[in-house]
């Protein structure tokens, strides 16, 4: 008996720790085995709550060790105890008894197809890393929302499916992610610690995120829209108003390289699209030559230029002023010192009389004044004005093809 209740125990710590370490770092990603690093499932959680955020779509993945051969009950029990939100998708790959299933809540299941759900689970066996599967997953599913989700807004039963009250309004969420997110692996992991480290610093000692973002494509999406997205969706910024900056680049062949500053709330007025385009000019040359990390350097150097305070206005008056002040003195002692110098109102003083007879007079041509007007500069630069972005929100941006 005493073997049979240390025997249980033991069951029951188990479990308790796998369903720790699956639910404690993401509410989105469940990983029996530890297949995932922290990082791939605050990454991974990103991506689900910007789905969230777009489509009102609570779309989860576990990686279960073992579902005692019932995975699409495990699924269903899972989800109902896991997410809050009436409509969702949860793919459950079942390690243990090689196989998987697709739980569909509420309006997923008139939105996925049984044709989608075999895209799905493609999209998860395409990679040969879990972290790659599942990133292609949520690539998967939010192609599918964004092509039929707002054009099916009613289900065949005629009942709503929940979309206009899910998506109306933007919710913030809190940053996971790091300051530097290298996914075009264009930095050294060493690079982008030291990077990581350097604009963590002047995010508290500014009270501004600065922010670099490197991807190998921009999914159908232009630089701009990419950029704020990102931004937003992944909660970057400072404080309440999220102030900050983010730069986003694409490598790619001559012609084909993007670059896109985004800024939001105080990053906008700190970061002007002088200051942008200012930087981007600074970075492209290096970029070209593949000095990324020269590059980003030269990015922060001059972010934190801008944020270091600017001498006040009324100072620099003053120091004008005292200059001035200092200037006349010294003139006047230097004058004082001419005791036999005496200002004269007449020319004829210094002209000794007959010494000066003109003769004739000649007007000779010696130039013209031209009046040019110069040739506008050809810069294909995007635009600095502000704008909104899918989640409602303003930012200013500076961006260009190079």
């Amino acid at each position: 008996m005493k073997k049979r209740i240390i025997a249980f125990a033991i069951a029951v710590f188990v479990c308790f720790s796998m369903t720790f370490s699956a639910s404690a770092a993401s509410s989105y990603i469940f990983d029996d085995g530890n297949h995932l690093s922290y990082d791939e499932i605050a990454e991974l959680n990103s991506m689900a709550a910007r789905i969230e955020n777009l489509y009102g779509y609570c779309v989860m993945f576990c990686i279960a060790q073992d579902a005692n051969g019932a995975t699409y009950s495990y699924s269903e029990e899972l989800y109902s105890l896991e997410s809050d939100s009436e409509n969702g998708i949860l793919v459950t790959d079942n390690l243990g008894a090689n196989e998987y299933a697709i739980y569909l809540a509420g309006a997923a299941e008139y939105v996925i197809t049984e044709q989608m759900e075999n895209i799905i689970w493609e999209a998860y066996e395409s990679s040969e890393t879990y972290f790659g599967g599942i990133s292609s997953y949520y690539a998967a599913v939010e192609t599918i929302l964004e092509s039929d989700a707002y054009t099916s807004p009613v289900t065949p039963a005629g009942e709503p499916n929940g979309l206009a009250e899910t998506t109306a309004e933007f919710v913030p969420v809190e940053r996971e992610l790091p300051l530097v997110v290298d996914r075009a692996d264009l930095l050294t992991d060493d690079e982008e610690k030291n990077f990581c480290a350097r604009f963590e610093m002047l995010a508290q000692k500014y009270e501004m995120e600065i922010a670099v973002l490197t991807v190998p494509d921009l999914e159908g999406k232009t630089s701009e829209e990419y950029a704020d997205d990102f931004y937003d969706y992944n909660g970057y910024g400072y404080g309440e108003n999220d102030d900050g900056m983010l730069v986003l680049y694409k490598p790619g062949a001559e012609g084909n390289r993007e670059i896109y500053i985004t800024t939001h709330g105080t990053g906008s007025s700190t970061f002007f699209e002088d200051a942008r385009n200012e930087m981007i000019d600074a970075m492209i040359d290096d970029l070209i030559d593949e000095n990324y990390a020269a590059a980003f350097n030269t990015y922060a150097d001059l972010a934190e230029q801008y944020l270091k305070p600017n001498v006040s206005f009324v100072w620099l008056l003053v120091c004008i002023a005292i200059g001035m002040l200092t200037g006349f003195v010294i003139i006047r002692c230097i004058a004082g010192r001419n005791k036999s110098v005496r200002m004269q109102t007449n020319a004829n003083v210094y002209t000794r009389p007959g010494s000066m007879v003109v003769t004739g007079g000649v007007d000779n041509f010696v130039g013209k004044t031209v009046n040019r007007t110069p040739k506008p500069k050809n810069d294909s630069s995007g635009s600095g004005g502000s704008h909104t972005s899918s989640s409602g929100r303003t930012h200013s941006g500076s961006g260009r093809s190079f």
